[in-house]
């Protein structure tokens, strides 16, 4: 899943940081279920500062 988020998700959503986050995302949903992608998600963005997207779709 790891490999994929970063091969495929990162690059066509546009390799910025917006695009990080969604990857992260990605991988937990890979996991198996979408609070695990969430809490990715805000895992990321409570390090590395707030992401505009993330919150537009959260």
């Amino acid at each position: 899943m790891g490999f994929y988020a970063i091969v495929v998700t990162f690059p066509v959503m546009g390799k910025n940081y917006d695009a990080a986050v969604l990857a992260a995302g990605h991988c937990g949903f890979g996991l198996g279920a979408p609070p695990t992608a969430i809490a990715n998600m805000q895992a990321v963005t409570e390090r590395f500062g707030p992401s505009h997207l993330f919150f537009l779709w959260y």
